[in-house]
C-alpha cells in the first residue's frame, strides 16, 4: 500500500483537482486525516480496525463502507474540521484499496510470482512491492515537505478530530509522530528498504529479504531496471492518476453540502481496477 508521503501527495492532488480551497486550518486536518488510518504504527491495533478492509479478499469500496457501518455518525460531521479530517481519512482508505486491487494483486501476488514477468521468488516480489512504493514517496518528497506547515498549524482543532476509531489523545500523538517522520530523511531514503525487509522477515536476520534488499541497494539503477521490467513506470503513473480521480470523487461527494451536520454521503462512481467507471454502492455508505 502507499506509504504516508504518497498518501499526503494524493490527498493534496485530490483537493487541487476539485479546486477546493480548504481554509488553512481545515487543510491541516484534511492532510492529517489522510495519514490517520496508519495510526496503528503507534497504537499497534489490528489493521482491520482502522482500514476496514481484508487484504486477501477485500473489494473496492469495502473500507469506506466499513467505516460508515461501524461509525454511522461520521456521515454527519459535527464541525468543518471534523468533516475535513474524515474526508482525508476516506482518501487513505480508497488509495490503499486501489493499490491492493490494481497493483499488488496484479504484479506482486498471485500465480505469476516467480514466473514470466515476476521477480524470481515471493520474497523478492514482496521487497519489490516496497521498492515501487518508495519510488512514489521519493517523487512526492518536495510537495510533502511543502505541506508540513499545514499539519503543523493543527492546534486546538485536535479536540474536534476525535472520529471513528480514534480519540483526541491518539490523534494528538499521531500528529506529533507524523510531523517528525515526514520532516526527516527516512521516508524518502532508499535505505528504508532495510526497514521494510526487516518487517517482511518479521525481524528474522536470516530471512532472504535482507539479501534481496542489500542487492538492490548495492546497485539502485539495476534494481530499478528490474522493478520496471516487471512493473512499467507508466503503471505507477497510471495508479496515481486513478487514485487521484477516485479520491477527488469521494472527497467531493462527502463535502458536497456546505452546512456542517448535513453532509450528503451518497454512492460515488468508483473506478474499478481497470480504470473503468462503475456504480458501486459499497463506495460510500448511504
Amino acid at each position: 500500500m502507499p506509504n504516508l508521503p504518497t498518501h499526503v501527495e494524493l490527498a493534496w492532488r485530490a483537493v487541487d483537482r476539485l479546486s477546493l480551497p480548504l481554509p488553512a486550518g481545515e487543510m491541516g486536518c484534511y492532510l492529517l486525516g489522510a495519514t490517520a488510518p496508519d495510526v496503528r504504527i503507534i497504537t499497534e491495533r489490528p489493521r482491520i480496525e482502522t482500514h476496514f478492509f481484508d487484504l486477501g479478499t477485500g473489494n473496492m469500496g469495502d473500507g469506506v463502507a466499513g467505516l460508515f457501518a461501524a461509525y454511522p455518525e461520521l456521515r454527519s460531521p459535527v464541525s468543518n474540521v471534523q468533516a475535513a479530517f474524515v474526508a482525508g481519512y476516506l482518501t487513505h482508505l480508497v488509495a490503499d484499496e486501489i493499490w491492493i486491487v490494481s497493483m499488488y494483486r496484479r504484479y506482486f501476488d498471485g500465480p505469476h510470482i516467480g514466473g514470466s514477468g515476476g521477480f524470481g521468488s515471493r520474497d523478492a516480489t514482496q521487497l519489490y512491492d516496497r521498492a515501487a512504493q518508495l519510488v512514489l514517496d521519493r517523487a512526492g518528497e518536495r510537495r510533502v515537505r511543502s505541506l508540513l506547515n499545514s499539519l503543523d498549524e493543527v492546534g486546538d482543532e485536535i479536540e474536534g478530530l476525535a472520529a471513528g476509531p480514534l480519540d483526541a489523545e491518539v490523534v494528538r500523538n499521531w500528529r506529533v509522530w507524523t510531523l517528525d517522520f515526514l520532516g526527516g530523511q527516512r521516508p524518502y531514503s532508499w535505505g528504508r528498504l532495510r526497514h521494510m525487509a526487516d518487517r517482511i522477515s518479521d525481524r528474522d536476520p536470516d530471512h532472504p529479504s535482507h539479501e534481496i534488499a542489500e542487492r538492490f541497494l548495492s546497485d539502485i539503477p539495476a534494481g530499478l531496471k528490474t522493478l520496471h521490467a516487471g512493473v512499467p513506470k507508466s503503471e505507477l503513473d497510471d495508479y496515481m492518476e486513478r487514485a487521484v480521480d477516485n479520491l477527488a470523487r469521494v472527497v467531493g461527494e462527502y463535502l458536497a453540502v456546505g452546512s456542517v451536520g448535513a453532509v450528503r454521503v451518497s454512492s460515488p462512481m468508483l473506478h474499478d481496477a481497470s480504470g473503468r467507471v462503475g456504480d458501486d454502492d459499497r463506495g460510500m455508505a448511504r
